[in-house]
């Protein structure tokens, strides 16, 4: 398919569609930075304010994946500048500034996604850790329960019920919590970790060492 779009791209080389095309080709290979060239030669063509607004967010996604969140703020907030009120990009400037542990502006953006759709199950779950790192356990449950009532699958979504509830010293709802969190965390040490911790708050020493 690639092969395909080059030589369309070498008989019309002004052509966004297919600058498009392989732009997503190149970032579904993980080719990012292909997939890089190719937004910003449809960028370069001064593209209408929708496909302008479509290129930078997908460049902001691209650096997202890679880590590079700065950058991705930077095309997010341009991609808002050509169309505003776009919920899935306020969405991904939360998480980007979330990763940066920006946790006011990761907290501004994600309501602003959830003003243009209350029904944004990511949202209310990335304000709910932002809580837990605010030690707002209370908050943070009131936001998890929304994700739960969602029905959407978050696989980390009892892991984080169970640090709230232990902030809020809720040892038993903390306890059942991690248990129903161990399934998606057979290999993962820190559930093991945080339920022995639990079960000592509980002067349980019996129930957390075998955790260890």
């Amino acid at each position: 398919a690639i092969a395909a779009y080059h030589k369309a791209k070498a008989l019309h080389p002004v052509g966004m569609g297919i600058d498009f095309e392989l732009a997503t080709l190149y970032l579904v290979l993980q080719n990012y930075p292909k997939a890089i060239e190719f937004c910003q030669n449809i960028l370069a063509a001064a593209p209408p304010p929708a496909r302008k607004a479509q290129i930078h967010h997908m460049l902001g996604g691209i650096y997202g994946q890679q880590k590079h969140y700065n950058s991705a703020i930077v095309q997010l907030q341009q991609s808002l500048a050509a169309v505003p009120d776009q919920e899935k990009v306020y969405f991904d400037l939360g998480l980007s500034y979330f990763h940066l542990r920006e946790f006011v502006e990761a907290e501004h953006h994600l309501l602003q996604c959830l003003k243009l759709n209350p029904d944004f199950p990511s949202a209310y779950y990335y304000l709910g850790l932002i809580a837990i790192e605010r030690n707002q356990p209370d908050i943070a449950l009131n936001y998890l329960a929304k994700v739960e009532q969602s029905k959407e699958e978050f696989v980390e979504l009892y892991f984080h019920q169970g640090r709230a509830f232990t902030l809020l010293a809720r040892l038993d709802d903390a306890i059942l919590a991690y248990e129903k969190a161990l399934p998606h965390y057979l290999d993962t040490p820190v559930v093991y970790l945080n339920m022995a911790n639990v079960y000592l708050l509980m002067d349980q020493p019996h129930k957390a060492l075998p955790l260890l």
